[in-house]
């Protein structure tokens, strides 16, 4: 025997989370009543479906920000394990009585230029540029290198430099630190006038599509991605004359080519006594 009986609905009574008012929802049975009405659903009306609208995107929007920084923490951890920074670290404490305070802050301003600094032993040049770079590599790719073991690591790669020297080649910023005559032969130094008309090329390449004899090399100068870096920070104890001086004796010709680049394309600074 068919009964023909009708079953009622069920029907789930909201209060809409936005505008407060109550509605109501069918539900094909209890436990979907039970959980609209724990779970109330916003309201049909346009004021609150376009509320709804706008919290949604705005939690996309929030997702991808956090996907992004995420994405830019492990790209600065990449950047930071290649630049060789954790090898030589040496730190930077502002606050300690020899740390040279005035030769930080004149980096900082100069963080993305090309530059020269030149000064005795002792005057903190070390610490401030690999304090300076630690803020540059935020924006750009960094290799750290002493002039010590960079000029050995020239004539180690002299066979195949374009396969191995690339990454040197390719980076962004390139810092060579303390850069004078210990450890320098002929053919190490004829590798490193390379390096430095490698990089001459990209900071060409920068001078002319700014405008400027100073180019700058902030995260807004990266647009278009180069086969080669242009920046370069320097270190020496001797000033560029007194160190020509010196190179001369190993290859006059070399010698003048690297100081000439390097001059052209960096503000030079002396380091002042610690004060």
């Amino acid at each position: 025997m068919v009964s023909n009986a009708r079953t009622e609905p069920l029907i789930a009574i909201m209060t809409c989370p936005i505008c407060g008012r109550t509605h109501s929802a069918e539900a094909i049975n209890e436990t979907i009543r039970e959980t609209l009405e724990s779970n109330p659903q916003i309201c049909d009306s346009p004021e609150c479906q376009a509320k709804q609208a706008a919290r949604n995107t705005e939690a996309e929007r929030e997702h991808e920000m956090m996907i992004a920084k995420q994405k830019a923490a492990e790209d600065l951890g990449q950047r930071i394990a290649e630049s060789n920074l954790q090898t030589y670290e040496l730190g930077f404490d502002p606050h300690h009585a020899e740390a040279n305070v005035a030769l930080s802050a004149w980096m900082v301003r100069a963080v993305d230029q090309s530059v020269w600094i030149y000064g005795r032993t002792g005057l903190g040049k070390t610490r401030v540029i690999q304090n300076a770079a630690r803020l540059a590599i935020r924006d750009r790719s960094v290799r750290y290198w002493p002039a010590f073991d960079l000029v050995a690591r020239l004539t180690e790669t002299s066979k195949h430099p374009e396969a191995q020297l690339r990454d040197i080649y390719s980076a962004d910023l390139l810092i060579v630190d303390d850069l004078g005559i210990a450890n320098m032969t002929e053919a190490r130094l004829c590798a490193l006038a390379s390096i430095v008309d490698r990089r001459y090329i990209g900071w060409d390449q920068m001078r002319r599509a700014q405008g400027s004899e100073q180019p700058t090399f902030g995260w807004s100068s990266y647009g278009r991605r180069r086969l080669m870096g242009g920046q370069i920070w320097i270190t020496s104890q001797v000033s560029p004359e007194e160190l020509v001086r010196k190179l001369s004796a190993i290859n006059a010709a070399d010698a003048a080519a690297i100081v000439r680049r390097l001059a052209d394309m960096c503000v030079i600074h002396e380091a002042e006594e610690v004060r």
